[in-house]
């Protein structure tokens, strides 16, 4: 584990999802849901985890699950380059050029569960 990041991810207010645990991941993304119906907005990564090789994994549901509840739309936004910054199981940060492109927003107050592999897959394009 990285020194501190605990702490961090605690006083920022994250909220962690125990991915062992489907009970409690369910919970903890029903919390989340309660920030974002707050006006707090949530930054989630839909893979779950990093890919190998840098290519975009298939996204997790949870995410769209929750932004439906809340009636929020999604703002994707893809992130290239990381997987050269920190390679997996290291901790040596590499420099390197990460580039950040932010879509338009997806969905929101209209889409309903019946939308949700429609909007994952607006999501990954």
């Amino acid at each position: 584990l990285i020194p501190f990041l605990g702490w961090y991810m605690s006083v920022t207010r994250m909220v962690f999802i125990d991915r062992q645990n489907r009970e409690e991941a369910k919970r903890s993304l029903e919390e989340a849901c309660e920030k974002i119906k707050t006006g707090i907005s949530i930054l989630t990564f839909p893979e779950g985890t990093r890919s190998p090789d840098g290519r975009v994994m298939p996204f997790k549901k949870g995410l769209f699950i929750m932004a439906i509840q809340a009636g929020v739309p999604i703002v994707p936004v893809a992130i290239e380059g990381c997987q050269n910054l920190l390679e997996r199981d290291t901790l040596r940060i590499q420099p390197c050029r990460i580039d950040f492109v932010i879509g338009k927003p997806i969905g929101g107050a209209a889409v309903t569960f019946s939308d949700v592999s429609v909007t994952i897959e607006r999501s990954h394009q």
